[in-house]
């Protein structure tokens, strides 16, 4: 692990004005949280009626919305 220097995001949270507007309670991971995911699979009837455009962008939420909350998470972790 490298050690933070004072120029630091980790630094800079500890300045006044932290954390930014909007965020103050909190915690910079529990807004990553997903508590569940919104088009579950196993939810589509055995043959849907959808469009191959529309199986397509539904079988791919999913892992959008991981991909999204990782990297918020990254992010957040980055800031420390």
């Amino acid at each position: 692990m490298h050690p933070k220097s004072e120029g630091s995001a980790a630094a800079d949270a500890r300045q006044p004005g932290y954390p930014p507007p909007g965020k103050e309670g909190v915690s910079l991971f529990s807004q990553h949280k997903i508590a569940a995911l919104t088009n579950l699979l196993a939810a589509l009837p055995d043959e849907p009626q959808l469009s191959a455009q529309e199986l397509k962008a539904y079988f791919d939420s999913s892992p959008e919305e991981l991909r999204r909350a990782v990297n918020g998470v990254c992010d957040d972790g980055t800031a420390l």
